[in-house]
């Protein structure tokens, strides 16, 4: 998480850790952002020499938030993309794709 935040910079309580149930993890996110210099140009920084529109994406893809992040086919609509897309060409896939990791048997154990 420190590894994370570090990238992505400091998150308000309010919004971005909005989603936190766990109070214990809402004290170790704020006792790791109150140890930690934290900016949120990172991104821009590491990708300096990046078309800027495409660090924009990849901003929004690494939302703190999963209720803020961008689902896939919400990415592929990004601009960044224009150039490229076949409007014709492009169709939803026939059925829903499962992961095993989805699976409440594999839920993380954070202990």
């Amino acid at each position: 998480m420190i590894k994370i935040l570090e990238v992505i910079g400091k998150q308000d309580e309010l919004s971005d850790c909005s989603f936190i149930i766990d109070e214990g993890v809402m004290k170790y996110q704020q006792r790791i952002q109150a140890t930690f210099k934290l900016n949120s140009n990172k991104l821009s920084e590491i990708y300096f020499k990046s078309n800027s529109m495409l660090v924009q994406l990849l901003r929004e893809m690494l939302q703190f938030n999963p209720y803020y992040r961008p689902t896939a086919k919400e990415c592929l609509q990004h601009k960044i993309f224009d150039h490229i897309r076949v409007a014709g060409l492009e169709s939803n896939a026939p059925f829903k794709i499962n992961i095993d990791a989805d699976r409440n048997e594999y839920k993380f154990e954070y202990e």
